[in-house]
């Protein structure tokens, strides 16, 4: 019997550490069959065949900050147009 997490979402997961926190496993080891949405759209629950229900923060704003904060190192603008010479330099992450 699953275990009804805080999302309504149900399964053999909680929220736990929660998904992409640093030391997390990220990624499913054997195929996907199973997708689905929570009920409020922001929690994407992903069910493989390694026996593991992944949970995914689905909001774009959290998801970026999340991917910024791990993202190192930054890549500065001198560096930026010497190897994307076609590309202005917009760096996706703030500087910090």
């Amino acid at each position: 019997m699953g275990v009804s997490t805080s999302s309504g979402l149900r399964g053999g997961a909680t929220r736990g550490r929660g998904p992409g926190r640093p030391g997390h496993r990220h990624r499913h080891t054997n195929p996907v069959p199973a997708v689905a949405f929570g009920p409020d759209g922001t929690v994407l629950a992903t069910g493989g065949d390694d026996f593991t229900i992944r949970l995914r923060d689905t909001d774009p704003h959290r998801v970026a900050t999340r991917v910024c904060a791990g993202a190192y190192p930054r890549i500065p603008g001198a560096r930026w147009t010497r190897y994307f010479t076609a590309v202005d330099f917009h760096p996706p992450c703030p500087a910090g």
